[in-house]
């Protein structure tokens, strides 16, 4: 579905910006991520962390967007390979990205490596 690959091109723009506002347009109230340091759920608790990411001395506002998978067999995920620099390291990783009906991010599960 083009509509949810347009919203995770926008996710990781915002999030490469630090754009809480945005991040929160795209986020489903119920939003679950996990990832190698924790999960957390609900939009408020998912935008505090990602704020407190945003405003630490480690980050670098900066994304890359290696490559975007839409399995056949389920339209409402995407497989996003991505690197992240975060103060002195770059982190490989691949998120997983469910959506609602409304192309809403539900679920974002990433992995490092």
């Amino acid at each position: 579905m083009k509509k949810n690959k347009d919203t995770a091109i926008d996710y990781f723009k915002s999030f490469q910006e630090g754009n809480i506002e945005e991040l929160s347009k795209i986020y489903h109230d119920d939003i679950h991520l996990v990832d190698w340091n924790g999960q957390w759920k609900g939009k408020e608790e998912v935008l505090n962390i990602n704020k407190g990411l945003f405003d630490s001395n480690m980050w670098r506002n900066r994304v890359v967007v290696h490559e975007i998978e839409q399995p056949i067999f389920r339209e409402s995920r995407l497989y996003c390979k991505i690197s992240i620099t975060v103060g002195d390291d770059v982190l490989k990783v691949i998120d997983i990205i469910d959506f609602d009906y409304q192309s809403k991010i539900i679920k974002i599960e990433a992995f490092n490596g």
